[in-house]
């Protein structure tokens, strides 16, 4: 289950029976307790958090004088109850309840008792005073195509062994029933409980997200790369002030990588060049940061032009490899050919999507959009955008902006064809030419 948060979860206000299964739903689609687990496990802060209450709830356990203690069979018995109660702690702390699976024997003793996970149990309709007489457990978890004959339908927790024995009979017998749940919840305000988690599950998808970005980019051994080339200054104070700008301008710790180079220009028009990354063209200067910048595949392409780098053919010849236009290059900065040079540089058979160039769509990452919720739709911008990409047949989608990598990364895995389909960056490419 992905990790995604439907935004019908967020706000949910209602109760949905479901008559096939006799259950009401837990969310609109079913799935939140899935989705409040993947959710506290995939922030480190939210999984922290549920731990420390999970601690709190359950102190130190039982505690007991081992002076005491008979040393019979009935001993494991009795530390099994510090293992329910460290289960039921468990699943408290991340769904506000617990569903617990309490078993008889032929004298109506309690025989046994082990906690169901949240994310399997729902719960029957309600009776006339308000309570559910049944609840319904799919042992391999709710949100797939299901019969009925493929759930656990189990009496809710009753100890009076009249109700035992009718609920016995009504099964077909000892050997057929399956005991009583009993559904703790530490609000009983609704049916199922609100976890403590649905306050902050923006941040906890947010934190999952900005955790992606930042491995892929690691993986990858680059940032956000702005390629920037000077003439050597005439003053030593000159270049401590240029290098100075730069950390200052650079934001927080590792937000973005610059290579750096200087040069031997001779011709002063190359202080004219149109092509420089959006941030240094645009934003900087308001800063006193005018700088000659150029993005990573314009500086290859400069590279291939000067004889400095070669890559005619090698592993991507003959591949279908398809541009996708990164917003703040090519709208913003008409940076449309550089990249396409460079693939067409690989002999790959470059393939346009339906909108490319300066009729390109978005990701779906611009506006920060990449780190909160998507707007009401009926599809993610990177999941259309990935179609776009996979109506031209690509073997490799290529890509100019981390940003842009991610997205279209998600995309693919979205489709399930992360096994047909790589999405690269074009200085990936280059790098694994075989010939470099």
């Amino acid at each position: 289950m992905k990790s995604k948060i439907p935004k019908a979860y967020k706000e949910e206000k209602k109760d949905i029976f479901n008559k096939r299964f006799g259950v009401i739903f837990n969310g609109e689609d079913n799935l939140k307790p899935l989705i409040t687990e993947n959710a506290i496990e995939l922030s480190p802060t939210a999984s922290q958090c549920a731990g420390m209450f999970e601690s709190f709830l359950g102190g130190g356990g039982f505690e007991f004088a081992s002076d005491d203690i008979n040393l019979s069979s009935d001993f494991w018995e009795f530390l099994s109850i510090n293992d329910l109660l460290m289960d039921v702690c468990r699943d408290s702390s991340k769904q506000s309840g617990a569903f617990i699976n309490v078993g008889y024997n032929a004298a109506f003793e309690k025989e046994y008792h082990k906690v169901i996970p949240n994310r399997l149990c729902r719960l029957g309709k309600k009776d006339s005073d308000g309570f559910s007489g049944k609840i319904v457990v799919d042992p391999n978890g709710w949100g797939r195509s299901l019969k009925k004959d493929e759930v656990d339908v189990y009496d809710t927790y009753n100890p009076n062994p009249d109700i035992i024995q009718q609920q016995v009979e009504s099964a077909g017998g000892w050997h057929n029933y399956k005991g009583q749940i009993l559904f703790f919840k530490l609000d009983k305000q609704y049916t199922y409980p609100i976890p403590l988690i649905e306050g902050a599950l923006n941040f906890a998808e947010v934190e999952y997200k900005m955790g992606l970005y930042y491995k892929g980019t690691v993986d990858r051994s680059f940032e956000d790369i702005t390629f920037i080339q000077h003439k050597e200054f005439p003053k030593k104070e000159d270049e401590d002030q240029f290098y100075k700008n730069i950390k200052e301008l650079s934001g927080v710790e590792n937000a973005s990588s610059k290579l750096i180079i200087q040069d031997d220009w001779n011709d002063d028009s190359q202080k004219q060049s149109k092509f420089k990354f959006n941030t240094i063209k645009n934003e900087y200067p308001e800063l006193g940061g005018k700088y000659e910048v150029m993005h990573h595949t314009q500086f290859l392409k400069t590279l291939l032009e000067e004889g400095r780098l070669t890559i005619e053919g090698g592993k991507y010849k003959g591949k279908r490899i398809t541009f996708h236009d990164p917003c703040y290059l090519g709208r913003a900065n008409n940076v449309y050919e550089a990249p396409r040079e460079l693939i067409q540089k690989l002999e790959a058979e470059l393939v346009e999507m339906k909108n490319c160039r300066r009729n390109g769509l978005c990701c779906g990452a611009g506006g920060a959009q990449m780190f909160k919720d998507a707007e009401k739709g009926d599809k993610e911008v990177n999941v259309e955008r990935t179609e776009q990409a996979l109506d031209v047949k690509p073997e490799i989608i290529a890509a100019g902006c981390p940003f842009c990598n991610t997205m279209m990364t998600d995309g693919v895995k979205a489709k399930e064809k992360e096994n047909d389909v790589e999405v690269m960056d074009i200085a990936e490419l280059i790098a694994n030419a075989q010939d470099l």
